[in-house]
């Protein structure tokens, strides 16, 4: 049974891979993701089984006009009856003359395989809302005179199969379905869809260690 669900989770990843290679747009990225890994895969929020509030800021090349920001909220609830959690997160991306923020709520069930052996599965749904200002780029530019602002319903999910020592996961926490469009035919810029692949190794490397 291990080897089973470790094979597909392998063979899942894969087959995302044939997508993510297309993408032309991150919905978000940060380090230290074993610290905050529920954005990425929901599922991973029944490994913890308590309350919990993360948060993340960034802001780079201070000074300069119109520099990325990047702000994420994310917190959880367990529900220990069901072996199961439930959360929000909140994002929110600002870069030049585009801006995009995102809700979403999740849900979180494991179910138990073996003596140490755990499946889990998460849901998510939530809003997005896009921005681009294309018109403060050149008024008298045809080509940018169309902004636009639209707001789309999104949906993921995430699978994530762990032990006491490892875990291995895969998820697509947004799975855009249409374009958010932009001013120019010509250059048109496609939010796709992401495929997440995670895994961790707890193991001893000597007594000391």
């Amino acid at each position: 049974m291990r080897f089973r669900i470790v094979v597909l989770l392998l063979a899942l990843f894969v087959l995302g891979t044939k997508e993510q290679v297309k993408a032309q747009t991150q919905a978000f990225s940060f380090t230290q993701y074993m610290d905050n890994l529920t954005p990425i895969n929901p599922a991973y929020s029944v490994l913890d089984q308590a309350y919990s509030i993360n948060t993340m800021a960034r802001k780079q090349w201070v000074g300069i006009d119109g520099a990325p920001t990047t702000f994420l909220l994310n917190g959880n609830i367990p529900i220990v009856s069901i072996n199961g959690a439930a959360g929000l997160i909140v994002y929110n991306d600002q870069f030049a003359i585009e801006h995009q923020t995102e809700v979403n709520a999740y849900f979180s069930k494991a179910i138990q395989l073996g003596q140490s052996d755990y499946l889990a599965v998460s849901l998510n749904a939530g809003i997005r809302n896009y921005i681009a200002n294309y018109s403060t780029l050149d008024p008298n530019d045809p080509v940018f005179s169309n902004d636009v602002r639209e707001t789309k319903p999104n949906i993921g999910f995430g699978i994530m199969y762990f032990t006491d020592w490892y875990y291995l996961g895969i998820s697509a926490p947004e799975l855009t379905i249409n374009s958010l469009g932009t001013a120019s035919i010509q250059n048109n810029n496609n939010f796709r869809s992401h495929y997440y692949f995670t895994g961790a190794l707890l193991t001893d490397l000597a007594e000391d260690f």
